[in-house]
């Protein structure tokens, strides 16, 4: 799964340690400074039977900081996630050969949460990715 190989690739580059502070699919109530990495549909998959096949997922980042200077910290995550992670080219991550990974525009305030103490705020990034899938 996309998720895992970016999330490992970002853990070796240092935006977080996988289980700690970068999570897949969901964000834990603790940390309050975490990394959260989301696969979406993306565009169709190339229609041609040929192997391997080319898919073209997207990749959604959910970056949370926390405190006086939460919207800072959640920005800036997203931002290191955004250098580590766009144009990437030509790389295999786990065993899957990515084409390319690109961001499909830069990070952005998704909401503040107010409820908790202290605040939080999630930052997002998008990127669409273009990998080798074997049948």
């Amino acid at each position: 799964m996309i998720t895992e190989d970016i999330g490992t690739y970002l853990a070796s580059v240092g935006i977080g340690t996988v289980g700690a502070t970068i999570f897949y699919g969901y964000y834990p109530h603790t940390p309050n400074d975490l990394v959260s990495l989301y696969q979406s549909a993306g565009t169709p998959p190339e229609v041609v039977n040929t192997s391997p096949r080319i898919e073209y997922p997207e990749l959604h980042v959910v970056c949370r900081g926390s405190g006086d200077t939460a919207y800072s910290i959640a920005m800036e995550k997203a931002q290191d996630v955004m250098v580590a992670l766009h144009a990437i080219g030509e790389r295999t991550l786990s065993g899957t050969r990515y084409l390319y990974i690109r961001a499909l525009g830069s990070p952005a305030l998704l909401r503040y949460d107010y409820s908790n103490k202290p605040p939080l705020a999630y930052c997002v990034i998008d990127f669409q990715v273009v990998k080798e899938v074997d049948p």
